[in-house]
């Protein structure tokens, strides 16, 4: 996926985000430029190096110089915090700035899918959350694998230790979690 596409993805993301926390789209509009006045009304004006980063085509158009507004304005005060500071990470003008998807992942606002013994109503268990590829891990920096495969899951989870190696009492756990996720096998350690 290309940085772009992930970066508007992550940018629709965070507008859905919102509205689910608000009960309302966060920058309603009949038009492009209604709904651009809207984002600016939030956001308020981008400065030069974030038209830029968004349409290098449009550093030299003007647009009224407008303040941000308080998340916590815009938001009711019983809004967690920590969904916040998620959705808020998602949205800004420009796009290297945005949060990486599965760094999302690893947000604090999820912490309670990460608990063991966390179940549905009824208690269904939850699907599987943390069976990510050996790809997708390579992705993110060590703390951030760290935090999105709890302690409880590693031994079910690919690829193994944070160094990608498989310890030899960990080895057929390895392998039968590369063989579920189609991964190729791990390296192995020498015993």
């Amino acid at each position: 996926m290309s940085m772009c596409i992930c970066c508007q993805d992550i940018w629709s993301l965070g507008c859905v985000f919102a509205e689910l926390l608000l009960g309302q789209p966060l920058f309603p509009g009949e038009s492009g430029v209604d709904q651009l006045v809207e984002i600016i009304k939030v956001l308020g004006t981008p400065k030069r190096e974030e038209i830029e980063a968004m349409n290098p085509n449009y550093t030299e158009f003007q647009f009224p110089q407008i303040k941000a507004h308080s998340w916590n304005k815009i938001f009711r005060s019983r809004t967690p915090s920590e969904a916040i500071d998620l959705m808020s990470k998602m949205l800004f003008y420009d796009p290297k700035r945005r949060i990486h998807p599965l760094e999302a992942c690893a947000h604090p606002f999820f912490d309670e899918l990460r608990s063991e013994g966390i179940a549905l109503p009824n208690n269904v268990p939850l699907p599987p959350l943390f069976n990510f590829s050996s790809h997708e891990l390579s992705q993110v920096n060590p703390v951030t694998r760290e935090i999105l495969v709890p302690p409880h899951q590693r031994r079910h989870s690919w690829p193994g230790p944070p160094d990608g190696m498989c310890t030899e009492n960990r080895t057929s756990v390895c392998l039968d979690a590369a063989a579920m996720h189609g991964d190729e096998k791990p390296p192995m350690t020498s015993s």
